[in-house]
């Protein structure tokens, strides 16, 4: 059994995890893999979501196994216990997750479709908070369009087609009238995306007239709490369209099904009238029969947002890590290894039809892509295609001849799997590697790079923090430095039944939390970039919560 994380705190949270939204992950075998967080390992069969060599990756990634996923997600209901206790990713309130997707589909997709536009009409008041905390949930900020398309819009009128009078007593007498909302107002009141207001002042004696309007809906408890909309600025006539989710926020207690009345009311000059010549709520055209928003609909069937695409390489490595869970099997329990596995172009070309891909990684479970002898072909093929490459490596075979090889094929990004600073604990954990001959293999593509005159490969570091490593943290980060690498992932170790739970960081907290802190102060002043694993963060800011309450 793995190691059980902590599950969702917050009722209504989601993950906030875009993976299943952007990321299919294809295994040697053909099928689809959810993802590969270490809560999905007691779930195999459960988190196979299909099948590439059954109607291709297409098929795969819009089936109801996968829309339904998403869903959840979306909702932040029904999540699966792989997703609700994943250790991978953050939780978060899920319209966080519905606008940061809803504009990354957007802002990607060549089509502006007008649904996902309402989606993020709806939610565009929240934007200065998304853009304040989405880095706190490992979000990257997407930018709000500046034009966004809209829908038909459905017009439900709240008058039954007449025109009301409103008599206003004066500059600082309230007068209302109320009218009885229609059935089924709460579950229009949950499809609607803006209420419309049109008005006409008519004077009194006092000649013209600008009145003061509220629009307030009243709900069935005995005291008849009211909630109000407030028209942007009092006019003699206007017509108006009010943000109906920004209202909806404001009251979190809301419950639209005990909502009864409408009401209207202002201040003016006594003996003045305001008609009210519309009062309606904007639907999308099929509000009435769809249960949930097309925007969202669209957002969980999964074909509107390119796709970065982790594809297993080869199934051999020539290296044997200790927290590798099939290294463990076939190194050194003998299980016997799968037949040998290549992806070649031709199939690479066929898993990709039909798909809008975005990105490729090139990656595998004990794996050394640097073994496949066409993977600069495929590099090369997906770049022409206007598809960005990425390479997990362990640094092994970068030869001055693979490094100009991969410089040409045009690759953007190369991840690094080193696990210490030193030979004594880099070699501990990479057993088979040479601490000495990869560190030299980098600087000699960075010094390809150089002659080249070219920034990419951007080479990055994945560090697997552990018990056996995590004091050599604040060195590595010197190490990068010296290597001119900027961006370093100190990732969370998977436990799973092969991998030690003892090895886990959560069950060492101080030091954990002592070399992280370092790490982090010293990246700061080197200018590189120090990423923490979700797991680890928490379990450093609770390590710190019980400092100060102890």
């Amino acid at each position: 059994m793995t190691l059980e994380s902590e599950p969702i705190r917050v009722p209504g949270n989601t993950r906030i995890c875009v993976l299943p939204f952007t990321t299919p992950s294809i295994e040697p075998s053909g099928g689809v893999r959810l993802c590969s967080a270490a809560s999905t390992f007691d779930y195999l069969d459960e988190t196979l979501m299909g099948s590439v060599r059954e109607g291709g990756l297409a098929k795969v990634w819009s089936n109801a196994k996968f829309q339904k996923l998403r869903r959840a997600l979306l909702s932040g209901n029904d999540l699966p216990p792989y997703c609700n206790k994943c250790d991978y990713r953050f939780e978060g309130p899920p319209w966080l997750l519905v606008l940061h997707l809803a504009l990354l589909t957007y802002n990607r997709s060549k089509q502006k479709d007008a649904d996902v536009a309402d989606l993020i009409r709806r939610y565009e008041h929240r934007y200065p908070e998304y853009r304040q905390t989405a880095g706190n949930h490992g979000l990257w900020v997407e930018p709000l369009p500046q034009r966004l398309e809209r829908t038909q819009l459905q017009v439900v009128d709240l008058l039954g087609g007449n025109q009301r009078s409103l008599n206003l007593l004066g500059e600082e007498t309230w007068a209302d009238l109320t009218i009885p909302l229609p059935p089924g107002f709460d579950q229009l009141l949950g499809r609607a995306s803006e209420v419309s207001i049109a008005w006409r002042s008519r004077a009194g004696s006092a000649g013209t007239v600008s009145p003061n309007l509220r629009i307030s809906l009243e709900d069935a408890s005995p005291q008849g709490t009211r909630y109000a909309f407030f028209p942007s600025s009092p006019a003699t006539e206007g017509n108006e369209s009010l943000r109906l989710e920004a209202f909806l926020d404001s009251v979190p207690d809301l419950d639209p099904q005990r909502l009864v009345t409408l009401r209207i009311g202002g201040f003016g000059p006594r003996g003045s009238t305001v008609e009210l010549q519309e009062l309606a709520l904007l639907l999308p055209a099929d509000a009435r029969e769809s249960a949930t928003s097309p925007g969202l609909g669209k957002l969980a069937e999964g074909s509107m947002l390119p796709v970065s695409i982790d594809l297993n390489t080869l199934n051999r490595c020539n290296v044997s890590c200790t927290m590798c869970p099939f290294a463990i099997r076939y190194d050194d329990r003998g299980i016997p290894k799968p037949p040998i596995y290549r992806l070649t172009l031709e199939e690479y070309d066929d898993i990709t039809r039909g798909m809008n891909v975005e990105s490729a990684h090139f990656v595998g479970r004990y794996a050394e892509p640097l073994m496949n002898k066409e993977l600069f072909t495929m590099i090369a093929n997906a770049q022409a295609k206007g598809t960005r490459t990425a390479v997990t490596s362990n640094g092994m075979l970068l030869s001055r001849k693979f490094a100009e090889k991969m410089v040409d094929a045009g690759l953007e990004l190369l991840t690094i799997s080193l696990h210490g600073a030193t030979k004594e604990v880099a070699e501990s954990i990479m057993r088979g590697s040479n601490f000495e001959t990869v560190v030299a293999n980098i600087r000699t593509l960075q010094e390809v790079k150089r002659e080249r005159g070219v920034k990419k490969p951007v080479i990055q570091i994945n560090y697997v923090g552990q018990r056996s490593n995590v004091r050599d943290l604040p060195a590595f980060v010197r190490l990068a430095d010296s290597l001119d690498i900027r961006i370093i992932h100190f990732v969370h170790l998977l436990v799973s039944a092969e991998v030690k739970e003892s090895e886990s960081l959560i069950h060492h907290p101080e030091a954990l939390t002592v070399n992280v802190r370092q790490a982090e102060k010293l990246a700061k002043q080197l200018g590189v970039q120090l990423y923490v694993s979700p797991s680890y963060t928490a379990a450093i800011a609770e390590f710190d919560g019980g400092m100060r309450a102890g």
